[in-house]
């Protein structure tokens, strides 16, 4: 929507005053900040609290004025709203980031953040989520205490070890771990989320000892929290370590797919079926699981879709499908490129076992054909072994 000739004058003005600087282009519009000398200024006269009328006003902008007053008020009460558009919330938390307003940028961050994740603005979450981490208090703000700090803190841990960014994931993580107090429901939240990252490192035993740590505290602190996520994630590295493949399957069997992701689960189930050389029920699995991933639309479904591709390059290879084989390689690549860089490398580690096969290396499947690939597969009646 183009702005009245009025406000462009004053825009212009301003620009030419230095006082005001073109920020980024949304379709076609270009959003504005204020000069960052011109707010150091205004933070070096007024306080937080006399700037606040100000700020409350630029985010009736962007928010229901509700949901805005609450924000002020106690952003712990901040609730549901039918419908957010992520260029609003995105410049809502950057009007508060601006104005050093930290906490109400993390109590909209904390409540909001799937607007960002699964709409395909995970790049932009990732940046707000590391600027308020870094630039926040973790200890201040109680974050280990409040559900959805932690839940920020698992969803930026974990994206970052997707996105390829280990180190920084890593620097929060060990930041998690210092501020927690040993034998503490916040203690158990960090090891549930080092035993995850322990294992999409391949860090088997370590994960094992997470998990295990985990079992023995919730006993002691009594409470079941998140007890299925701590057992799945031993299953995984069961699993992935080779050595207790069948142990990894009888976990799987025994979880409640209400309380750990359906195609995740069903996945997983199928990995270990192809371990265990049983390929119809892999395939079958696979299909099914695969079937549920492209059914939703969340950043998590995406970067697992990349998992069901990759193996099913190496169940339709041991089964001499070499087309098939590259087609879903093709797609591992496609999908994790965009969602998942970091994972990029375990794709690279399958390439590098079918080195030796000049008809796997050679054969070209453009993007479109293998999706026609796919498709037939999803379509196939596969039989249970």
């Amino acid at each position: 929507m183009s702005r009245p000739p009025k406000i462009k004058q004053e825009l212009n003005r301003l620009e030419r005053l230095g006082l005001v600087e073109p920020h980024e282009a949304l379709k076609d519009e270009v959003s504005y900040q204020v000069h960052p000398l011109l707010r150091e200024f205004v933070h070096g006269i007024y306080s937080l609290k006399d700037q606040q009328s100000y700020v409350q006003k630029v985010l009736y902008i962007f928010l229901p004025r509700k949901l805005v007053d609450a924000l002020f008020i106690d952003y712990y009460s901040l609730g549901e709203i039918e419908e957010m558009k992520p260029i609003d919330l995105m410049d809502s938390i950057e009007t508060c980031l601006l104005s050093r307003n930290i906490e109400r940028a993390l109590g909209l961050l904390e409540q909001y953040k799937d607007v960002l994740i699964d709409k395909g603005y995970h790049h932009k979450f990732q940046s707000l989520a590391c600027r308020i981490l870094d630039e926040i208090n973790w200890e201040d703000n109680n974050i280990f205490n409040r559900g959805n700090g932690v839940k920020i803190l698992g969803s930026i841990i974990q994206q970052l070890n997707y996105m390829g960014e280990n180190q920084q994931s890593y620097y929060y993580l060990k930041k998690y771990e210092s501020a927690v107090e040993p034998n503490t429901i916040a203690y158990l939240d960090f090891l549930e989320l080092a035993a995850d990252i322990g294992w999409r490192d391949g860090q088997y035993k370590k994960t094992i000892d997470y998990t295990n740590e985990y079992e023995v505290l919730s006993e002691k602190l009594q409470t079941t929290r998140n007890v299925s996520r701590a057992k799945y994630t031993r299953a995984l590295a069961f699993r992935d370590s080779g050595e207790r493949v069948t142990e990894a399957l009888m976990l799987f069997d025994s979880m409640d797919e209400e309380l750990v992701s359906s195609h995740a689960l069903v996945g997983n189930k199928a990995r270990c079926y192809y371990i265990l050389k049983n390929y119809s029920k892999a395939e079958e699995l696979l299909n099914k699981s695969l079937f549920m991933l492209l059914s939703e639309t969340s950043y998590y479904a995406h970067s697992n879709l990349g998992f069901a591709y990759l193996w099913l390059v190496e169940l339709m290879y041991d089964q001499g499908k070499i087309k098939e084989s590259r087609a879903f390689f093709n797609l591992v690549q496609d999908v994790w490129l965009e969602y998942a860089p970091g994972l990029i490398s375990k794709a690279d580690l399958v390439k590098e076992k079918y080195r030796q096969n000049s008809e796997w290396n050679n054969i070209e499947v453009s993007l479109s054909e293998a999706k026609n690939i796919e498709s037939n597969f999803l379509n196939s009646k596969v039989s249970i072994g």
